[in-house]
């Protein structure tokens, strides 16, 4: 991942949305849209390494592969909420906005509940 690259796109685009405001604000939503897009296409890309590397360290801690799974699902709940709630708010849908990052949130708190469970369930047998 580039982040020069990101940052140019996200340059690119604000200035193309700030000229169609002017020109047709209907399609400004729209350049908004394609350039998060964009955005986030170029920084998928970049995770690949990420993944190798949480799987090395699950085959070197023998860790419960749920876990591990559990913790980018995680991840992935939270910047897809964020991102998809900053959609919204720039398309002036802040009130559905702050529905979806409290949906991430619940998301987030019910596929963390195994993995708390088996931090208690280590922790009790650890206990004499």
């Amino acid at each position: 991942m580039d982040i020069f690259k990101i940052i140019g796109i996200g340059i690119i685009g604000t200035i193309i949305v700030g000229v169609l405001k002017g020109v047709r604000s209907d399609l400004a939503v729209y350049a908004i849209v394609v350039t998060g897009i964009v955005m986030l296409v170029n920084v998928i890309s970049g995770l690949g390494g990420v993944v190798e590397t949480f799987s090395s360290i699950i085959e070197k801690t023998k860790l419960d592969d749920g876990l591990f799974s559990g913790i980018l699902k995680i991840v992935g709940i939270g910047y897809v909420t964020e991102y998809s709630a900053g959609l919204c708010s720039d398309a002036g849908g802040e009130s559905i906005a702050q529905k979806i990052l409290l949906s991430g949130k619940v998301a987030i708190f019910i596929i963390s509940l195994p993995i708390l469970n088996k931090l208690v369930e280590t922790v009790v047998a650890l206990i004499p």
